[in-house]
Parts: structure tokens; C-alpha cells; sequence
């Protein structure tokens, strides 16, 4: 029985790493959301739509965003 459930959280946390991994880095994800990969495609910040974006992180743009 303890080998089935110590197999049986494993698997588990593998697939929750599966969907963490496939959240961040599929175009749906959060990074495709944000325009990240067509940041690095350019080679140049910009927003998901093509518009220009500053140097600084995500963090600091959703905060200071609409206090400009």
C-alpha cells in the first residue's frame, strides 16, 4: 500500500509539473499572454499585439501601468 501511494504522488506531482510547464510556456500560457515570445523572436520588447514596450520587468509594468 506505501509503495502505491508514494508511486501514486509521484505521478502526481509530475503531471501538476506537466500543466505548470504547458501553463507558462504554451502561447495560451501566461508568457504567450504577455508577448514574451514575440519578444524574443524580435529581439525587441513589445507588448502581444506589437505595440513597444519598456525595459523593466512584468511586474513593475502592471503596477506603474495605470498610475501613467
Amino acid at each position: 500500500m506505501r509503495k502505491f501511494v508514494l508511486r501514486l504522488l509521484r505521478l502526481s506531482s509530475f503531471t501538476s509539473n506537466v500543466a505548470a510547464f504547458y501553463g507558462l510556456w504554451s502561447q495560451q500560457g501566461f508568457l504567450g499572454k504577455r508577448g514574451w515570445f514575440r519578444t524574443f523572436h524580435k529581439l525587441r520588447t513589445m507588448e502581444a499585439d506589437g505595440q513597444p514596450l519598456p525595459w523593466f520587468t512584468y511586474a513593475s509594468i502592471d503596477f506603474l501601468g495605470p498610475r501613467l
